[in-house]
């Protein structure tokens, strides 16, 4: 995630499964992401994701908004 964060804007959210403290990428984690409440929470995540990804693509002055805000923080990671 990273080093695409230099070449575009990014995200990564999270979102809770569990109420449990859980680490990623654990066979404890994989469990709980076959529960009732993963399946809710990632339909919910998986929503957020598409309306951002529409609201990107239909709306121009949005479009500019993380354009530029991208561009300053770009300039602000590379020491500028």
């Amino acid at each position: 995630m990273g080093n695409v964060s230099y070449r575009c804007p990014t995200l990564q959210p999270l979102i809770s499964i569990t109420d449990k403290q859980l680490a990623l990428h654990t066979r404890d984690f994989a469990d709980a992401t076959l529960t009732p409440r993963a399946a809710e929470a990632m339909a919910v995540g998986a929503e957020a994701m598409v309306l951002l990804a529409l609201k990107t693509m239909t709306d121009e002055t949005f479009r500019r908004a993380v354009s530029d805000g991208f561009k300053r923080e770009l300039a602000v990671k590379k020491g500028g």
